[in-house]
């Protein structure tokens, strides 16, 4: 409790009087690290280190990729201010979180979140991505790890839908229609390591609702394959050589 004391005289003697009121909050036994820096960031890793917060001497470590809200639930205990996360998605966005462990059921808040992306690498042919490995329908809207993509308006996105099926699997790469925007959004794959003069194929499926083509469940489909030497892939040649019959192909 809070008091404060007052004095007086009433001529005749000296008076002593108590008000005790207010509140008072409770010191922090277990304060949280501080100072978290992430270095050494690779495809799969990365190194968190921190500032003990008080005088403990135990840490748990936890992370999380930065689609999910809120920091992690538990952690790794560690006893150095130092940890190195392992096991990582390439070019995925992660947060790390530190936390005291003041004793066997005291531990201090998580500390502030350090974010970081792993490295993208450019892989080699050949190449499948089936976009299952991807949170559908996020918000904020995802695309596979190291992808990217630039958007007037409406992005592509990995989604599923239980009106517009995916080929296989669940999900789909997608973009939908704005009758107020221009359709100029891209989306770009993980890079490939491509050889000058050697011929590629990009096989894919595209599906449209509602514009020719053989229906299937109710929507438009089609495998496109594109094939042809670097220079032909990104110059003015590119063109589709046929429409397959089959499933999804490999790159």
């Amino acid at each position: 409790m809070l008091y404060t004391t007052q004095w007086y005289s009433n001529g005749n003697a000296l008076r002593f009087m108590a008000n005790f009121g207010g509140s008072s909050t409770a010191p922090i036994t277990c304060p949280s690290p501080t100072a978290a820096t992430i270095s050494n960031v690779t495809t799969s890793g990365a190194t968190v280190n921190w500032t003990a917060g008080g005088t403990e001497t135990t840490w748990q470590v936890g992370i999380v990729p930065n689609t999910q809200a809120g920091p992690p639930s538990g952690g790794v205990n560690v006893t150095s201010t130092t940890y190195n996360f392992t096991g990582l998605i390439l070019g995925t966005t992660y947060r790390a979180y530190v936390r005291a462990v003041c004793g066997p059921n005291s531990t201090s808040l998580w500390s502030q979140p350090v974010s970081f992306t792993t490295i993208c690498v450019a892989g080699n042919p050949p190449y499948l991505e089936s976009f299952d490995n991807t949170q559908a329908n996020a918000n904020p809207s995802q695309v596979p790890p190291c992808w990217s993509r630039q958007t007037n308006t409406v992005a592509w996105r990995v989604a599923n839908s239980s009106t517009i099926l995916s080929q296989n699997g669940s999900n789909m790469l997608a973009t939908y229609y704005s009758s107020t925007e221009p359709k100029n959004d891209w989306a770009f794959s993980a890079p490939l390591n491509l050889t000058e003069n050697v011929n590629y194929d990009v096989k894919f499926w595209v599906r449209a609702p509602g514009f020719g083509l053989a229906q299937a469940n109710g929507q438009t489909r089609q495998a496109v394959h594109i094939s042809g030497c670097l220079d032909d892939l990104f110059g003015s040649s590119l063109q589709i050589n046929e429409v397959l019959d089959g499933g999804p192909r490999m790159l």
